[in-house]
């Protein structure tokens, strides 16, 4: 029974140590962070689309300030030069829809 409890944590202490090499030579090799001026830019549809159904959500929350706020930072996204109008509509769209849904909902519950 000793003899079964050593063994089993010897075979714990080698099984620590493998997972520590392991994670340490691969955190290790991690590669150097690229240099911004000379990165390549990269265009993500899906990334940028999410990012604009995240701030109209705060639509259905009635949060006009957030979705401004959120939508005011596009300008730093890395959009296309073909979808730049495109974009700058949708936010702008996208602030003044915002207001006019706090408004309707307090014009109803003015008049209920």
């Amino acid at each position: 029974m000793i003899h079964g409890n050593i063994v089993q944590k010897i075979l714990g202490v080698l099984a620590s140590l493998v997972l520590l090499l392991t994670i340490s030579s691969s955190v290790s090799a991690a590669e150097p962070h690229e240099n911004p001026e000379v990165a390549k830019s990269v265009f993500s549809g899906i990334s940028l689309l999410n990012y604009y159904t995240e701030a109209l959500d705060f639509v259905l929350q009635k949060k006009p300030t957030e979705v401004k706020d959120r939508l005011d930072k596009m300008p730093f996204a890395n959009i296309p030069r073909s979808l730049e109008q495109p974009a700058d509509n949708l936010t702008s769209s996208g602030v003044e829809i915002s207001q006019l849904v706090v408004t309707i909902d307090e014009n109803i519950n003015a008049n209920s």
